[in-house]
């Protein structure tokens, strides 16, 4: 009888119980299914890019985010500069009024131009994380400094008895000229050097009279006609050939004969160039009508920064680009306001060459002028406020959704790589069970061993 023929299959069926037991042991206790390329290459290959991908989004979560702190930080400083500007706007309406004194216009005026300085501190300060916001740096708005001006019909205020206006017919102040327009228009420029200027400009018809006089060239009209009064205001330094940044002008103008040019000065006088205002179809019927614009054109600061690029897709290449626009004193067109009565200038001989003429008994005119162009700063920052805001909220909706795809990937990669418990423990109490009853058959056959070993010894003995 082989009492010991069947060792070598239990210590062999022992050993794979004892390694199987050792590999679950393992994986219960990492949890995982594939704990290295040997458990199921194939597996192991695709739970890695999955779980590359899962790292890549979650780290564009974070690049998000941050994102929108940026864009909290910059929505703060134009909200600033909005306060700021509300409270010029406050400044320009105490000043426009003709019961404050020089002195307190002055006052007024040197508050307004420390509001523009921090205006101008913000945009060149405002930063995150190192990155100047405001400054133009990262604006990819490209100017072009030769585009046309825009010009923007506004109230033209009281006549000088203190009457209300009425607005007569106007057509398109740009280049749109029609017949049935009578104050303004066909808004053109003429002369060697074109050059526009920027302000504020108003019409008025004043009178009428069968044979009126032009008071600027001193001669007889010759035929009925009505007297037209225009006033500009510039802040432009060479406004009227730079003799004064205030300018008025009464011109007699035939009625009934369709259109009558009648010109404005430009800041290079010398030139010879300037902006020409068709009247159109006046008859005495109109006077006490009364029309005003404000022209402005393109700021100077050209754009052509590079935009801020956030990785929003946790891949190469997937970014949403974010532009913040300049918000300097120049690039809202607020640089040179002033509230305090202008210096005058009035046409010479013929209506050519301009000349001083004192100052202002009134800061009507550049407070209008002041108060028309920091209400379009106003706006503008509400735009930049509103894309700003636009832009939290996409990057809000760009977290949320790698949110989504982060946990998506990372289900996918674990029903690929991870364990299943009980599975594995089933198979876990299994193979201990077979390698304890292993284990017992075994130490069975140490004992049957042990007793032949002890008759084979008597017998010899004996």
């Amino acid at each position: 009888m082989n009492i010991l023929s069947g060792t070598d299959d239990l210590l062999r069926n022992l050993g794979t119980n004892q390694q199987q037991l050792g590999n679950l042991t393992s994986k219960l206790a990492s949890g995982l299914r594939i704990q290295g390329a040997s458990d199921d290459p194939s597996g192991y290959a695709i739970s890695e890019n999955l779980q590359s991908r899962v790292g890549g989004l979650q780290q564009a979560v974070e690049n998000v985010q941050t994102g929108g702190n940026m864009l909290a930080v910059a929505d703060g400083a134009a909200a600033t500069v909005q306060e700021i500007l509300q409270r010029i706007r406050s400044l320009i309406v105490e000043a426009h009024s003709d019961i404050n004194s020089d002195t307190q216009l002055t006052a007024i005026q040197t508050e307004i131009e420390s509001m523009l300085s921090e205006i101008n501190r913000i945009s060149s300060d405002a930063n995150f994380n190192g990155l100047t916001l405001f400054n133009g740096s990262h604006d990819t708005t490209v100017v072009n400094p030769n585009a046309t001006p825009t010009v923007t019909e506004v109230s033209p205020g009281p006549n000088p008895d203190g009457s209300v206006p009425t607005t007569d017919s106007v057509s398109s102040p740009q280049y749109q000229a029609t017949t049935s327009a009578k104050l303004i228009s066909d808004l053109n420029e003429s002369g060697a050097n074109w050059d526009w200027w920027t302000g504020y400009v108003v019409f008025r018809v004043t009178g009428y009279s069968n044979n009126p006089t032009d008071p600027t060239l001193g001669v007889p009209l010759g035929q009925p006609g009505v007297y037209v009064e225009i006033d500009a205001y510039s802040s432009d330094s060479t406004f009227s050939g730079g003799v004064g940044n205030s300018f008025s002008q009464t011109s007699a103008v035939a009625t009934g004969q369709g259109s009558t040019p009648s010109t404005e000065p430009i800041p290079n006088s010398a030139s010879g160039s300037q902006l020409v205002f068709n009247l159109q179809n006046l008859t005495a019927a109109d006077v006490g009508t009364a029309i005003a614009f404000e022209i402005t054109k393109p700021t100077t600061a050209v754009g052509g920064g590079t935009a801020i690029n956030i990785n929003d897709s946790g891949q190469e290449g997937g970014t949403v680009a974010v532009s913040l626009p300049t918000l300097s004193t120049n690039a809202l067109d607020i640089s040179s306001i002033s509230i305090m009565p202008p210096t005058e200038a009035t046409p010479g001989p013929g209506g050519l060459n301009y000349v001083p003429d004192g100052t202002s008994t009134s800061n009507d005119l550049a407070a209008r002028d002041a108060e028309t162009r920091v209400d379009a700063a106003i706006d503008q920052i509400s735009s930049v406020r509103a894309q700003l805001g636009a832009q939290m909220v996409s990057t809000q909706e760009d977290a949320q959704n790698d949110n989504v795809a982060s946990v998506s990937l990372t289900a996918s990669e674990s029903s690929i790589r991870d364990l299943n418990i009980g599975s594995a423990v089933t198979d876990f109490t299994k193979t201990q069970i077979l390698t304890q009853v292993g284990m017992s058959v075994l130490s069975q056959y140490q004992v049957d061993a042990r007793q032949l070993a002890s008759l084979m010894i008597n017998a010899l003995v004996a």
